[in-house]
């Protein structure tokens, strides 16, 4: 999914499913009291009023950053949409740190989009290479506004752009300076209800084919039967969104039928967290009923 380019190939904003991620991370400190499940603001530093296209506030609306953070739909009906953007970061978060600590010191983002790991953590980024994956527009986009804002990229930081129709990442990440002989974390979130299953099982069978210790982190979309029944109707709704955007939701997949393709793809050990482990995890200790939606589980599985 690539941002949009102007004259001299000159990326004029970035793609709308990153640039959404970022601000829901950033809008749990705007509208959630503490405690934070997650503090990641840089999407209200990186994304401008003219970035923000349209809205999930009903009808496909033109609004800006602030407007879109304050309406009413953001504050209320996608408050558990804006709740699993911070779970899931935090779940890799701890994942991250919890892996360095056993020496692992390189860390691959499949479709990174605006993630902040590498801004957040200045802590692990000494002890930690971090390779971020996505398509050329929105990696060109990202690099431009960081330099834009004067925002210092860390040494242990590579871009890594990648045509997945046409490229192989293992390959473009070793260029990088990725040592497949080492163990990584390989996170990948908020991608695969974009592509199709056959390329999800390709990834799955690219990333078992790493250093034993590998892990592996990845969310995906359970079939709309499987999710509460009160969160059907947004779920429609998204889906329908994201399709007018131009990004149509292809895979929707049981936790059975991800641990079959996991476990044929020859993954050791293979685990899920599901939104009741991550709202045991992170949002125990809450008064306001915050949670994140039944409609995302996550894949976590060792080579």
């Amino acid at each position: 999914m690539s941002a949009g380019t102007g004259d001299g190939g000159v990326v004029r904003r970035p793609d709308s499913t990153a640039v959404t991620a970022a601000l829901w991370r950033a809008a749990h400190l705007r509208l959630d009291a503490p405690p934070y499940v997650l503090k990641d603001d840089i999407g209200l530093r990186l994304v401008r009023d003219t970035d923000v296209l349209t809205a999930y506030v009903g009808p496909e609306t033109a609004v800006g950053r602030d407007a879109w953070l304050s309406h009413p739909y953001m504050g209320e009906r996608f408050r558990r949409f804006r709740a699993t953007a911070v779970a899931r970061a935090r779940l890799v978060d701890d994942i991250v740190t919890q892996q360095v600590d056993r020496g692992h010191a390189q860390y691959v983002m499949l479709g990174a989009g605006l993630d902040s790991f590498a801004l957040r953590r200045s802590d692990l980024m000494r002890r930690l290479s971090v390779f971020e994956v996505d398509e050329p527009g929105t990696q060109a986009w990202k690099r431009h506004r960081l330099d834009e804002l004067g925002i210092d990229q860390p040494e242990s930081l590579s871009f890594v752009p990648v045509d997945f129709e046409c490229q192989s990442w293992v390959k473009e990440i070793a260029k990088a300076g990725f040592d497949r002989t080492r163990p990584a974390v390989v996170s990948c979130l908020g991608v695969t209800q974009y592509i199709s299953v056959n390329a999800i099982e390709a990834m799955l069978h690219d990333v078992a084919r790493l250093a034993r210790d590998t892990v592996f982190v990845c969310g995906f979309v359970l079939p709309v039967l499987l999710i509460e029944s009160n969160e059907r109707e947004i779920r429609a709704e998204t889906e329908a969104s994201a399709a007018a955007r131009g990004h149509p939701w292809l895979s929707f997949l049981s936790l059975d039928e991800v641990r079959g393709r996991a476990d044929e793809a020859g993954f050791a050990k293979v685990s899920f967290a599901t939104a009741d482990d991550l709202a045991a995890r992170y949002f125990a200790r809450r008064d306001d009923g915050l949670r994140p939606s039944s409609s995302n589980a996550y894949l976590i599985a060792s080579v």
